[in-house]
Order: structure tokens, then C-alpha cells, then sequence
């Protein structure tokens, strides 16, 4: 599976569909790889293990855009839809696949711009209700709430 990733990664990507990552340019042997063919192959093994899942599952897989980008809305949108892209291309439809995109204000953004193309958003890290307000209002699939992470956060800082 890893193999699989790292060789899909190495011939790079390249779609000129608008919103999506800028293309990657094919890994020449011998050198060391750039940053974005990187990200490409952990984006590969992504798909890659979604794919594994989804032979037993018969819902939904969830698939997570870099943590990284979670400040930054337009980078995770394009992010999630080379992730989308990627499991077309495999032969997944994308209704069975959700895009996990942190609670901030720029995941929360992203994914109001990708439900409304129809990639479904499952939107985790969620420590309060203004969050999961944001998130219901961008039309998310999905919201997971994290209140017990939010208590150890209060905790830590009481000490």
C-alpha cells in the first residue's frame, strides 16, 4: 500500500480542472523528493487506505486534509479536491467519501465552498458550540465534537 503511494506520488500529478493544487511535477530517481510530492504521496496513501476500508465498509470513509492547512481555506479546498480527484480517478465515488477538515474559521470556509459542489465534509476538532453553529451553517455532513479534549485544554490551564 505504501509501495503503491510512494510510485503514484513519483509520477506526479497534473490536472488543469480549476481548484485544484498546482500540478507535481513526475520524482526523478536519485534525488531528493520536493515538498509537494510529499504531500502527494501522504494524499496517495490516503486514498490508498480509504480504498482498503471502503471494501468492508459499506458507508462512508473519511479522509483527512493535512492538519498544516488549517489555517488557510483556499490551500485546504484545493487539498480536498485533489483527494476527491484522486478517488475518482481509483474508481471511488465521491458520495462515499467525507473530507475531514478541522473546526477553524478556514476549515469551516472550505468546507461551505465543498459542500456546495457536493464533497461531502466531516468537520472534526470541534471544542465548542460556536464551532459546531459554524460548521451545521456551512452545511457540513458531519461535525465531530471533541468536548472532553476542551475540558483537559481548561484543566491545563487552571493549573
Amino acid at each position: 500500500m505504501v509501495d503503491a503511494a510512494v510510485a503514484a506520488a513519483c509520477k506526479g500529478y497534473s490536472n488543469a480542472a480549476a481548484g485544484l493544487p498546482a500540478p507535481v511535477a513526475p520524482h526523478a530517481p536519485g534525488t531528493a523528493p520536493s515538498a509537494a510530492t510529499i504531500d502527494l504521496a501522504i494524499d496517495c496513501l490516503s486514498v490508498e487506505l480509504g480504498k482498503g476500508i471502503l471494501t468492508i465498509v459499506p458507508g462512508y470513509v473519511s479522509t483527512e486534509v493535512d492538519i498544516r492547512l488549517s489555517f488557510d481555506a483556499a490551500a485546504s479546498e484545493a487539498r480536498a479536491r485533489r483527494i476527491i480527484d484522486l478517488y475518482e480517478a481509483a474508481g471511488v465515488p465521491r458520495s462515499r467519501v467525507l473530507i475531514k477538515l478541522a473546526g477553524t474559521w478556514e476549515g469551516v470556509r472550505a468546507a461551505e465552498a465543498l459542500q456546495r459542489d457536493g464533497i461531502r465534509c466531516n468537520i472534526t476538532l470541534v471544542f465548542g458550540f460556536c464551532q459546531a453553529v459554524a460548521a451545521a451553517q456551512a452545511k457540513a455532513t458531519l461535525i465531530s465534537p471533541f468536548p472532553g479534549r476542551g475540558e483537559s485544554v481548561q484543566q491545563s490551564l487552571a493549573v
